[in-house]
């Protein structure tokens, strides 16, 4: 038979962490999802130990839930209750048959309204006290069931600031337990205002299960068979403390997250608008680029056509430069008066003509046969004379 246990304050799976098994381990709290896995991992009948000042509700009918499901599959769930299970630790007992739950001499089993605290107007305190009436009568109707001549009594214990403190010889009687065992369980959990305060700061739990009034002598059994705190309890004056603490811890992170919330969305409108002048930058970028793309082909067809332009006119320019070079030739020749032989000069040059039109110098220098010829003409005509 596997045991599994359930010691200190039943939290809900949000406290299942690294930093929690500290507490896990000296049985401060155990989160319901520790049980779950536990039962999971069970390949047997199991045996489940309880020493628990009680918890949180939801968590704790998860447990019964998990149980449940477990018998279901025709495996037992013997519960053996160690020196206290009080709230929803006794709830968690009362759900089984008295044949499968066993207590210690010096168990104690304690009953009590259901409590939380709201926020809000007067529909959301009717709202709570609606919840809570309905938890309430739930376990009243079990109680009543199994002791319907102590109706009025089970009644009682469920009104606001009283319990119901059970021995474990009254357990018995009330159908609750099946049997005693004659050892003492150990002491309840112990918690120090440090640890307390430590739970608090690193998970924020709840932990009013740890307030508790000792049983009163009318319970039936001796103020020597009390409860004994040793001042390691929290006191309700030291947990109101450590409620309003909490409660200004979880004002401040509310806050935190509004204020985080509402950058979150400056900055997302922020980045729409940002996104919505990237994405009209980007148009106008594509829209000059092909503006440019467009005025760069323009520019390469008339630089082109320039350039074929060009070309002509450099041929053209070459072509005329040519023919004023042989008209400029032809007119220095004609500018002269004489055009050399090579160029076809006539066969009647004489030399007046020449020397009137080249100068004597010239003349003579280009034409000495002329010059000769003349000289000889000119002696000729002397002699004749």
């Amino acid at each position: 038979m596997k045991r599994i246990e359930l010691r200190g304050v039943i939290v809900s799976g949000n406290y299942d962490g690294d930093w929690a098994d500290q507490y896990i381990q000296r049985g401060i709290f155990t989160p319901e999802s520790r049980v779950r896995k536990a039962f999971a991992e069970a390949d047997d009948d199991v045996e489940l130990y309880i020493n628990s000042q009680g918890g949180s509700i939801f968590a704790g009918n998860e447990i019964v839930n998990v149980i449940q499901a477990f018998r279901a599959t025709g495996r037992k769930v013997e519960i053996t209750v160690g020196a206290l299970a009080a709230s929803m630790a006794a709830i968690i007992v009362s759900n089984s048959d008295a044949s499968d739950v066993k207590v210690h001499q010096n168990s104690r089993i304690m009953f009590h309204g259901a409590l939380m605290l709201t926020e809000g107007g007067a529909g959301a305190h009717e709202d709570s006290a609606s919840l809570l009436a309905s938890i309430n009568q739930q376990v009243i109707d079990k109680l009543t069931g199994k002791n319907p001549d102590m109706s009025d009594e089970i009644k009682g214990w469920f009104e606001e600031g009283r319990a119901g403190w059970l021995s474990a010889q009254q357990a018995v009687d009330m159908g609750i337990a099946g049997a005693i065992i004659g050892e003492d369980a150990d002491a309840a959990p112990k918690v120090s205002k440090d640890a307390a305060q430590a739970m608090l700061e690193n998970g924020g739990i709840d932990i009013a299960a740890f307030d508790f009034e000792p049983p009163k002598a009318d319970a039936g059994y001796t103020a020597t068979e009390d409860i004994a705190t040793n001042g390691a309890f929290v006191t309700l004056a030291e947990y109101e403390t450590l409620k309003a603490r909490l409660s200004g811890l979880q004002s401040a992170k509310d806050k935190e997250i509004a204020a985080l919330k509402d950058d979150l969305a400056k900055a997302e409108d922020r980045f729409t608008g940002e996104k919505i002048a990237a994405e009209k930058m980007i148009d106008d970028l594509k829209a000059e680029q092909a503006k440019l793309k467009a005025d760069l082909e323009a520019v390469k067809t008339d630089l082109s056509a320039a350039k074929s332009e060009s070309e002509k006119a450099i041929a053209d320019l070459a072509a005329e430069r040519e023919r004023r070079k042989t008209a400029e030739a032809r007119h220095a020749a004609l500018v002269g008066g004489v055009l050399r032989a090579e160029d076809g000069e006539p066969d009647n040059l004489t030399w007046p003509d020449v020397s009137q039109r080249l100068g004597y110098a010239e003349a003579k220098k280009r034409y000495p046969d002329l010059y000769a010829q003349y000289g000889e003409q000119m002696k000729s005509k002397g002699k004749t004379r």
